[in-house]
């Protein structure tokens, strides 16, 4: 296949009560990041960051971001974590080295930082986060 798959999107409908239903598109990017877009409601599209959305709406897209991970998980070619300790770089380095660098990161982690992934080469990778920070940053590498 000469083609190189540029992201992910899945569409997701939620009840709320009776006939009211909400939409929304997770979406996973080439580098692997998830986010969560174009939610509907049961009178259109919701652009108000402030807006509250029912409790199982949210239980709702929490499942579906699990369950795109989940996909990209399956068709990852390693995975692992990376503890950083007030820290804003690691690097990772891969047992194997990859033929090229044409493969993605994707990252996961608990808390709400931006996480990049840097220096990609064919033995391993940097990931950086915009803040020193303390916790664990989960990664799989697709190919």
């Amino acid at each position: 296949m000469a083609g190189t798959r540029l992201g992910l999107e899945a569409t997701y409908r939620s009840p709320s009560t009776g006939s009211a239903y909400y939409t929304f598109v997770i979406s996973a990017d080439q580098e692997g990041n998830v986010s969560v877009r174009d939610v509907c409601g049961p009178y259109g599209l919701i652009t108000n960051s402030l807006t509250e959305l029912p409790s199982s709406v949210v239980a709702d897209i929490t499942l579906a971001i699990t369950a795109v991970e989940n996909i990209l998980a399956g068709i990852s070619s390693t995975s692992g974590s990376v503890v950083f300790t007030a820290e804003t770089s690691k690097t990772v380095t891969f047992t194997s080295a990859m033929s090229d660098t044409n493969y993605r990161v994707y990252t996961n982690t608990a808390a709400f930082v931006p996480v990049k992934i840097t220096t990609k080469l064919v033995t391993g990778f940097t990931i950086e986060i915009g803040v020193s920070f303390t916790g664990t940053v989960y990664y799989d590498v697709i190919v």
